[in-house]
């Protein structure tokens, strides 16, 4: 039997494999008639108007592979398994659209007492590849790790699959060899004595892994690997020393025998002490351990509701010296956030996900637009798929003010949808700018005001004023001096927009988005200290009936200030 675990880790591969596979320049085409460019045409609306699933079948059938189709567990798709150039490929294609997973299972495999070096040469070459995974699958009556390479995307063209599947073969070959190397080099040093305990890892991750076409699932989103990632810096496995669990009298709550070390720490679930239905603690302390950093994550319920038991995390981090590996005398980096242990199941939770879509069109197609939710009107038109899953979810989380499950769930979407960004159409265009804004607001309201910076900075590009906003927000809150030439720059594309627009008034939004423009810059020079800027800017807003009480305060604010300047110390 074949335990099928789909824990995928990016592969180092040649980059002239991969400039040969997709940059080859292209070569200058001869002239085209008028005829023959309205053929293009023609061909090329064809082709845009064509499913995953319809070029996979067009594509088997040119080159007359052999090919049998099946049912996947993924509804929204179709399996295909065929033959092509010596390989055997499977593929799950889309009939609606052009997303698109392709696999090439299988094509090296090792002794299971070498899953050690096969975790370690992964680990040691990931992030050199962003587009072909490799994933390991256990098989238990040979005892032998097998290897498989993956592709996926979100807008597949027919000229890819043929491409996609010859590189598949090549980076198998160049994987093979380097894998092979690796283990030919460091078989003698490792230790045998952990091969029982990799092995037990290796099929306790094929229950927990999800496949690398979906984003990070719920459960996946409080390892200690993911807080660490998401709330501070990233940690590799490797570097992960020890791990205690304890409740608020100091009781220990995970055995000393069970006590993991490595990338099973990486992989625990800070949430594991509030899973269990029989016990309620009151307080637990976990305590994690790494080469360079000592974390604490204190977690406390704070309410319960029928479908959620919300919890506060207090997550610190304290640096170590590099000499005694001791604690060091640097303040520790603290956060807290709210959290959620989801009563519900997955299955529940994607349920009220697929309904909630259908509902959203069936109230367009009766007219009645005004009763969609905020979470409908966020995946209006958009495919049922795991993306769209992630982003309905990620709203509610969001309303639910639970900003760091929003980031480690929305995170892995938006690096997906980067790859395919700019063969996407108006709609999917849309959905990524709102994941990245979801992904910025979130860790604004974490206060971790520079990954909020990144995020922000490209949404705010789009002309959004709710993007626009958040994104002076985060400036202003963080005390970013950048705020304004962002501030001022903004105004001034208000400005021509009012007049270019050619009407005798600006409209609503405009002038709402025009007065937090100024309130906000009067704010930020208050702050700076420079009273004769802020004043000329609040006496501004005094005409306006939505502004006038803020702007009255504020005056009086700088009046006060002034006199305190003016007195002798």
């Amino acid at each position: 039997m074949v335990y099928a675990f789909l824990a995928f880790i990016i592969v180092a591969a040649s980059f002239v494999i991969w400039r040969y596979s997709f940059s080859q320049p292209a070569q200058p085409a001869p002239p085209a008639s008028a005829s023959s460019e309205a053929a293009g045409r023609s061909v090329k609306e064809s082709d845009d108007q064509q499913s995953a699933l319809d070029l996979l079948r067009e594509f088997i059938k040119d080159n007359s592979c052999q090919n049998e189709e099946f049912d996947p567990s993924d509804e929204s798709m179709k399996g295909v398994s065929f033959k092509f150039n010596g390989g055997q490929f499977i593929a799950h294609a889309s009939p609606k659209n052009r997303e698109f997973l392709i696999i090439y299972p299988n094509f090296y495999s090792v002794s299971a007492d070498k899953v050690s070096l096969v975790s370690s040469f992964c680990d040691r070459n990931t992030g050199q590849l962003k587009f072909f995974k490799v994933s390991s699958s256990f098989d238990d009556e040979e005892n032998r790790i097998i290897l498989s390479l993956s592709y996926e995307t979100m807008h597949i063209t027919r000229p890819d699959i043929e491409r996609v599947t010859d590189v598949c073969v090549l980076l198998a070959n160049d994987v093979r060899q380097r894998l092979s190397e690796y283990i030919e080099k460091n078989g003698s040093e490792e230790q045998q004595n952990l091969y029982e305990r990799e092995l037990y890892l290796l099929k306790l991750s094929e229950a927990q892994r999800a496949s690398a076409f979906f984003p990070v699932e719920d459960d996946a989103v409080f390892t200690a690997s993911s807080v660490i990632k998401h709330l501070f810096d990233e940690e590799k496995a490797d570097t992960f020393l020890s791990l205690s669990v304890s409740d608020a009298d100091g009781k220990a709550l995970l055995a000393d025998t069970a006590v993991p070390h490595g990338s099973d720490i990486a992989a625990y679930n800070i949430l594991t002490p509030f899973l269990d239905p029989t016990s309620s603690p009151d307080l637990v302390h976990i305590t994690i351990k790494t080469t360079l950093c000592f974390y604490v994550f204190s977690l406390r319920p704070l309410s319960r509701t029928k479908d959620t038991l919300f919890l506060q995390l207090l997550a610190s981090r304290q640096s170590l010296t590099a000499d005694t590996k001791q604690m060091s005398d640097s303040a520790p980096c603290s956060h807290t956030v709210v959290v959620g242990v989801d009563l519900r199941t997955l299955t529940s939770l994607k349920s009220e996900f697929h309904y909630m879509l259908l509902d959203a069109q069936d109230k367009v197609n009766d007219g009645k637009e005004n009763e969609l939710t905020d979470e409908q009107r966020t995946i209006l038109g958009l495919e049922d798929n795991a993306n769209t899953y992630a982003l309905y979810r990620a709203r509610t989380l969001l309303a639910q003010e639970r900003y760091y499950e929003v980031v480690a769930l929305l995170e892995p979407v938006f690096k997906r949808q980067q790859t395919d960004f700019f063969g996407f159409d108006k709609r999917h265009t849309e959905m990524f700018f709102e994941v990245g804004y979801l992904i910025g607001l979130a860790y604004y309201r974490l206060q971790l005001f520079e990954k909020a910076y990144y995020y922000l900075e490209l949404t705010n590009s789009v002309g959004a004023y709710r993007y626009s906003i958040a994104f002076i927000d985060n400036l202003y809150d963080s005390s970013d001096v950048r705020i304004f030439r962002e501030a001022n720059a903004l105004n001034d594309v208000l400005m021509k927009q009012y007049k270019d627009s050619g009407e005798k008034e600006p409209n609503d939004d405009q002038v709402s988005f025009y007065e937090f423009l100024q309130r906000t810059r009067g704010m930020s020079y208050l702050k700076y200290g420079d009273l004769d800027e802020a004043e000329n800017i609040f006496k501004d807003l005094l005409d306006s009936t939505t502004s006038h009480d803020f702007a009255e305060k504020r005056l009086e604010e700088i009046q006060s200030l002034r006199a305190k300047n003016q007195q002798p110390d």
